[in-house]
C-alpha cells in the first residue's frame, strides 16, 4: 500500500505546475518593473533588464523551470533551487514594506 493515494500525488503535481506558471509569468513582469536607485526609480527598460540579469534573473529561471523537463538526476539540485523562491519572498516582501512606507511618507 502506498504511502499517499495517487489523488495526493496528482493534486500536488497540479499545484507545483501552477507554481511554476505563476513564477514564469514572474519572470516576465519584473522585466517591465522599475526599481529604486539611490532613492529614485528607474524605469529605462534597458537598465531594468540589465539590473535582473545581476540581481535574480538566474535564480527565477531555474525556479520558474518544471521539474518534469528537468534532466534525469538534477531534480533534487532542482529542488534546492527552487527552494529560493523563499529568499526572493523576504526581499519581495522587504521591499514592499519600504514602497508602502515611501508611499506614506508622500
Amino acid at each position: 500500500m502506498a504511502l499517499f493515494p495517487s489523488s495526493w500525488h496528482r493534486a500536488r503535481d497540479g499545484f507545483l505546475h501552477f507554481a511554476d506558471l505563476l513564477w514564469f509569468l514572474e519572470v516576465v513582469v519584473n522585466f517591465r518593473t522599475a526599481f529604486m536607485e539611490r532613492g529614485a526609480p528607474v524605469s529605462d527598460p534597458m537598465r531594468i533588464v540589465a539590473n535582473y540579469a545581476r540581481t535574480w534573473l538566474a535564480i527565477d529561471v531555474v525556479a520558474a523551470w518544471p521539474l518534469i523537463l528537468a534532466p534525469e538526476g538534477f531534480h533534487g539540485a532542482m529542488m534546492v533551487v527552487k527552494l529560493l523562491r523563499i529568499a526572493k519572498l523576504v526581499h519581495l516582501l522587504d521591499r514592499l514594506q519600504r514602497e508602502l512606507r515611501w508611499g506614506a511618507i508622500l
